[in-house]
């Protein structure tokens, strides 16, 4: 990430250094709590001095470069009913004057969040999720034994794309018919609360369902094969989550495998069995943003700096 500090001194400012700073926060809110703020990293690195003399009145420019780590939890942002959650970064630059001025001059400073998107390498690696079960009938006589293998073709998708499944059937050692296959799309946010039980809220994007899929004699084994199509939803250029995960807040996105044999109570919502979790990334993001500067703007343009904060920590 680059970027540039602008400074203008309409009178001699007692300069001592100028200090950039790269904050990661994560912070969540439940209904009629009270908003927990965790700061997991806080990294500052000067980038000039003036320990000789004053910076005397006139327009600045400092040029610089931020290496971000090589992966931190994309920056993220939802507004629910039941749950406030948000991963944030800043980036701040601050002016500090001389020890000797400190109780009478204060620091000049400004931040600015900034908007962290993680992309995933590229992987063509298919995911897949097999599920292999005995059916019964009034819950106490076997009727044998069923299959179902769920294919995607990668394991990170944009916002956007379509997602297409391929679903394998084997029924053959099973004497009673499914009668249906359901695979859901579901998006996952979820916070884990320190001493309590994690709040999760599920959101299902898309589904497939396949009605009537027939038994058939275990002496002729036969696989049935399927290839359906999954979409992507998004709701304009807000709330486009992609799949994130802090130490306390995290989005992520699953496939979902339901058959009539599933019994389907509450606790599904909290354990979503049979999951095959894949990334979700923003296509080709990027930010330029220039700042329009005074038609009397003539800066020193002083040398460029480069930063490279250090790896921040997520358990």
């Amino acid at each position: 990430m680059k970027g540039c500090i602008y400074i203008e001194l309409i009178k001699e400012f007692p300069a001592s250094r100028l200090v950039i700073e790269f904050t990661g926060i994560e912070s969540f809110q439940l209904t009629n709590g009270k908003k927990q703020i965790f700061e997991h990293f806080r990294h500052s690195v000067p980038i000039s001095s003036f320990q000789e003399s004053d910076m005397a009145p006139g327009q600045y420019e400092y040029p610089f470069t931020i290496n971000l780590p090589a992966y931190i939890p994309s920056s993220f942002k939802i507004e629910a009913e039941r749950l406030n959650a948000e991963v944030k970064y800043v980036l701040s630059g601050r002016l500090e004057p001389k020890e000797s001025h400190r109780k009478k001059v204060p620091d000049l400073s400004y931040s600015n969040d900034i908007d962290v998107q993680t992309r995933p390498p590229l992987s063509l690696t298919p995911l897949s999720l097999s599920k292999r079960e005995e059916a019964k009938k009034f819950f106490f006589f076997s009727q044998g034994f069923y299959q179902v293998e769920l294919v995607v073709e990668k394991s990170a998708y944009a916002l956007n794309e379509s997602l297409y499944v391929m679903i394998n059937i084997d029924n053959s050692e099973c004497a009673m018919p499914l009668r249906f296959i359901e695979v859901q799309l579901v998006r996952v946010f979820e916070v884990l609360i320190p001493g309590r039980k994690p709040k999760r809220s599920i959101e299902i994007l898309d589904s497939h369902r396949m009605d009537g899929v027939e038994a058939h004699n275990s002496r002729y084994a036969e696989n049935n094969k399927r290839l359906f199509q999954l979409n992507l939803k998004t709701e304009g250029q807000l709330n486009r989550y992609t799949s994130t995960k802090g130490r306390f807040v995290s989005c992520s996105y699953k496939l979902v495998l339901l058959t009539n044999y599933d019994r389907i109570k509450k606790k599904y919502k909290r354990t979503l069995p049979n999951n095959l979790e894949f990334t979700v990334y923003e296509p080709e993001y990027s930010i330029n943003r220039a700042l329009q500067m005074p038609a009397d703007w003539n800066p020193q343009i002083m040398s460029a700096s480069m930063i490279a904060p250090p790896l921040p920590i997520y358990n």
